[in-house]
């Protein structure tokens, strides 16, 4: 009877994260204030951290907290304060007509009710699936190996060895971004001054005005 209402606790607040970072998602790309749009991103990090540890990940879950809130986050505020943007519409959930909110939400729960039936039909091999190939996690051979590591240990074994091909694309989509982010600061301005140190090294002292004081 204990574990039946855990698990009852457990999906309402799977449920209650996915929501959340369902719907602060969505205020997160439709509001006008850059600054607000951050603090959304934020939020949607939180719940995806709880949905993580719902799933047993803790190690994920502190990757999130640490890394994109701690610094990705936190990086994009200052950016975002620091630049000179006029806001002319600032957030405001009157704008969002009652109707749209009332579909999204009665269309969200349809959702999640008719999943809710459709996944204990589900076999584990189907959600470890990839173009035919199947990962048993629970019958194969290497289920003995690994059932004494922790969580972060597995991970970093299946992301260096199962999927290390999507983990060299992740990071090449991860440099293509930098190398953008690096452009767009590269502005161009006629009034700066600046020195050619080619010139002055090669300067004679026959070409040179001195100011002599009599």
């Amino acid at each position: 009877m204990v574990t039946e209402n855990f698990l009852n606790f457990e999906y309402l607040y799977f449920i209650f994260f996915s929501l959340n970072a369902i719907l602060i998602s969505l205020f997160a790309v439709t509001t006008k204030n850059p600054i607000h749009s951050v603090f959304f991103l934020i939020l949607v990090f939180f719940n995806s951290s709880g949905l993580l540890i719902l799933l047993n990940s803790e190690f994920l879950a502190m990757i999130f907290l640490i890394v994109y809130i701690g610094a990705i986050a936190v990086l994009f505020l200052f950016v975002v304060m620091m630049l000179n943007i006029r806001v002319s519409v600032t957030y405001n959930i009157k704008n969002y007509p009652k109707i749209f909110i009332f579909i999204l939400v009665a269309f969200l729960f349809t959702t999640i009710q008719y999943t809710s039936n459709i996944i204990p039909s589900i076999s584990i091999n189907d959600l470890f699936s990839y173009n035919s190939i199947y990962i048993n996690l629970l019958n194969s051979p290497e289920n003995d190996k690994i059932a004494f590591l922790t969580n972060s240990q597995v991970f970093g074994l299946y992301i260096y060895t199962t999927f290390v091909l999507f983990f060299l694309i992740s990071g090449i989509i991860l440099l293509i971004a930098m190398i953008g982010a690096i452009t767009l600061t590269l502005v161009k301005t006629d009034n700066s001054k600046k020195q050619n140190i080619h010139v002055q090294v090669e300067r004679k002292i026959r070409d040179s005005i001195e100011n002599v004081k009599k």
